[in-house]
């Protein structure tokens, strides 16, 4: 149990140690460069040997709280995911186990989202659940034609959970009453698609659920992300009924 607790305490300092060192880089280039800060997401990439990462935290019935991703690959690999309804998330935080696919594998795995992946250059994924005890927060996911390092992803998830999600500097919550994660500030907690879901719940009288599957098609018919529907079913410039 120590030895566990201590590779999970050096996991997470290398993770602040990089983010640390790319902020500071940062300040010092952000003058000329006026560029955005570096995102936390990508020394989460980094330590875990990865091209790309993202974080999914989950409500009530599996809903999406969270998404914060590490670069624009990352992001286009979760709206994929969001859209067709099949992928690492949801396979990791049903079996709350670790996930390697790869190759070939990809397609078996996941017919629809792994020819999508592939046409995005991503042919390795791997995911570990954000666990707290029994309880599945959500699930970190890594992508890229480079292969992480599977050994050491259950010990990044849960430095993550442990040094940002239950941190006891978390003891904000926002109206919704999830905790405020400074960390996780370039995250997006997709207000647009809970008002839509919502919004086509009450239109067609159907179960949220129903009304996610509705939206999701629609993405997948127009070849749109869930964000850009949304936008249309809240501004009521699409009626799904």
């Amino acid at each position: 149990m120590h030895r566990r607790n201590e590779q999970c305490h050096r996991a997470s300092c290398v993770i602040h140690e990089q983010h640390a060192r790319r902020l500071l880089r940062w300040l010092d280039a952000a003058p000329k460069a006026k560029t955005n800060p570096p995102s936390f997401m990508a020394a989460v990439a980094n330590t875990s040997g990865a091209e790309s990462a993202a974080v999914v935290l989950l409500g009530p019935e599996h809903t999406e709280v969270l998404v914060a991703t590490s670069n624009s690959l990352a992001r286009a690999a979760h709206d994929l995911e969001s859209i067709l309804g099949e992928g690492p998330v949801h396979d990791c935080s049903a079996a709350r186990g670790l996930l390697t696919t790869s190759g070939a594998e990809l397609t078996t795995r996941w017919p629809h989202y792994g020819p999508a992946l592939a046409q995005l250059g991503i042919d390795t994924v791997a995911a570990a659940p954000l666990r707290v005890d029994r309880i599945c927060l959500g699930t970190l996911a890594v992508f890229g034609p480079r292969a992480a390092r599977p050994e050491s992803l259950t010990t990044i998830a849960d430095a993550i959970t442990r040094s940002v999600l239950v941190s006891p500097d978390n003891d904000a919550f926002d109206e919704n009453g999830i905790p405020r994660l400074p960390l996780f500030d370039e995250g997006d907690h997709q207000p647009l698609v809970h008002q839509a879901v919502g919004m086509l719940s009450a239109q067609v009288g159907c179960e949220v659920a129903d009304a996610l599957e509705l939206l999701r098609a629609h993405a997948f018919a127009e070849n749109k992300t869930l964000d850009q529907v949304a936008h249309q079913v809240v501004r009521g410039r699409l009626p799904l009924h």
